[in-house]
């Protein structure tokens, strides 16, 4: 049985910005554009012992039944039309043609929309080089959302497979330490057969996802989950900018491969483009957690991006390191219009459009780049691989955890900068990131007490090792922030001594 979503309740239509490059168009000259098919396959109505193997092979033969009569319909234009690509991803396929053939192709009833080949371009991510060589500590922002106490606990993301769309990946970096799975590569764009990245914005995002060695010798940890391995496929070029059917291509193959996470640091220009809605739901019936960039454009709200702004994946907007959001990071609502209003597609109750879903640390963060080199990028790019890297550390303490899970658990015990208050708004969503604070969560730990911390101690006590406390003293240990640690989890950072509910010392522990 076949199982069929109708999108779209009248005959195709040719979108906008295509109808302005029609107009433009000299009598016989041909155009590619993508073919979005009114019918699209529903994953949700088989078993849930289907295997994705067996998925797949549904959507191939959903495709192959539901492109035929345009297929054949087609053929009878003969060489004035070529059928350049078919996708089972989402039902569409990529087709060259004259004006007046687009036009007649779109009036078929079985056409949803007809698109142009149209292209996405990576925000301006302000990159600076750094001279900074590490310090054994780990990045300002790592620290931030705690990623280094879930380290101490024993949890980097070892175990999981996460993958990135971009523009690439320098896998021989030495802050990736040969975690790259052989293999695990595609190149929508040039077709190379090895990894590469001809641009470094790749590179950068994969060092926060995983670059470094946590608690390990290396100096350079600039990763939220170092211990994870990871594959990758280029659709953007070296100027940062790729074709919407080399996104396709790139969403469609992982969608055959074993990561679980998929990392997109891009995002479209429109706001209510629908062009990879059915990619993602795809991916998300096959387990795998779709974390998307949601974009530039604010200060302004409705500015959000997508594919960040659609209910199905989860949209990152970028803070700084004082927690003030990114000046031009898109805000919310999502529009509110079908699919975005339709509840079926939320991933909690009370979402309601609101967008982004959290924030990360995305301004002047330092991680990896081209020639073996570090540099300093800004932008919701930036900000979006702190998701996957965290979601990563939730996956390996319970594999079982599914894609609606990770997201309520990133969000339910994300931190609530006052600035941002209250929660949550389309500004920051549900907070921003603490990886630890999800982490606890699912390894059971109750909620800790916090209190405020008044810094009065000019000179600390530096701590080499491990901290001795006497037996005889129940002390309570604070970290910067005022929450409680968790003993013998002390991460490398600045803690703060309390016995009998008077602080009586503030100690810096280094790796």
């Amino acid at each position: 049985m076949i199982s069929v979503i109708i999108i779209g309740l009248i005959t195709g239509i040719i979108h906008p910005q295509l109808r302005e490059k029609l107009e433009l168009l000299k009598e016989h000259e041909t155009i590619q554009v993508i073919v979005h098919m009114k019918s699209q396959a529903d994953l949700s109505i088989l078993s849930e012992k289907t295997t994705k193997a067996e998925k797949i092979v549904y959507l191939e033969e959903f495709v192959r039944l539901h492109q035929a009569g345009l297929a054949n319909y087609l053929k009878s234009f003969g060489k004035t039309v070529t059928i350049d690509q078919t996708w089972w991803i989402f039902n569409g396929l990529m087709i060259t043609a004259t004006g007046d053939i687009i036009e007649v192709v779109a009036a078929r009833e079985d056409v949803n929309y007809i698109v142009d080949n149209f292209e996405i371009k990576l925000e301006n991510n302000y990159c600076k080089y750094s001279n900074e060589t590490g310090t054994r500590t780990p990045e300002w922002n790592i620290s931030q959302i705690m990623a280094d106490s879930c380290w101490v606990a024993g949890y980097d993301g070892a175990t999981i497979i996460v993958g990135n769309i971009d523009t690439g990946v320098d896998v021989d970096h030495p802050a990736f330490h040969g975690r790259w799975i052989p293999g695990g590569w595609y190149d929508a764009v040039n077709g190379q057969p090895a990894p590469y990245d001809d641009n470094g914005h790749g590179t950068h995002v994969m060092g926060i996802i995983c670059g470094g060695d946590g608690l390990g010798p290396f100096v350079d940890d600039v990763g939220v989950a170092p211990g994870v391995q990871f594959i990758c496929a280029k659709a953007l070029n070296s100027a940062g900018s790729g074709q919407s059917s080399w996104i396709h291509n790139c969403l469609e193959w992982f969608a055959t491969q074993s990561a679980i996470i998929v990392n997109n640091s891009w995002s479209q220009s429109s706001t209510t483009s629908l062009e990879f809605w059915s990619d993602c739901l795809n991916l998300r019936s096959f387990g795998i957690f779709p974390v998307f960039s949601i974009g530039s454009g604010g200060p302004g709200f409705g500015t959000a991006k997508a594919p960040g702004n659609f209910p199905i994946v989860i949209g990152i907007g970028a803070a700084t390191s004082n927690d003030t959001l990114l000046f031009g990071s898109a805000r919310g609502p999502a529009p509110n219009q079908p699919p975005w209003n339709d509840t079926t597609y939320w991933m909690r109750s009370d979402w309601n459009l609101t967008k982004p879903d959290i924030s990360a640390p995305g301004v002047n963060i330092r991680s990896c780049f081209l020639n073996n080199t570090y540099t300093l990028m800004s932008g919701t790019t930036i900000a979006t691989p702190h998701i996957t890297g965290a979601s990563a550390i939730l996956l390996q303490r319970d594999p079982n955890l599914e894609v609606q899970q990770v997201y309520n658990l990133i969000l339910d015990y994300a931190d609530h900068p006052p600035q941002g208050a209250p929660y949550p708004n389309n500004i920051y969503g549900w907070g921003r990131l603490n990886v630890w604070g999800a982490l606890q969560a699912v390894i059971g730990v109750e909620e800790q007490e916090t209190k405020d911390i008044k810094n009065n101690f000019i000179l600390p006590t530096i701590i080499r090792g491990p901290l001795f406390i006497p037996q005889d003293q129940e002390p309570a240990i604070f970290d910067i922030s005022g929450r409680k640690a968790i003993l013998p989890y002390l991460a490398p950072g600045v803690y703060f001594i309390e016995i009998e509910k008077k602080i009586i010392q503030k100690i810096i522990i280094v790796k």
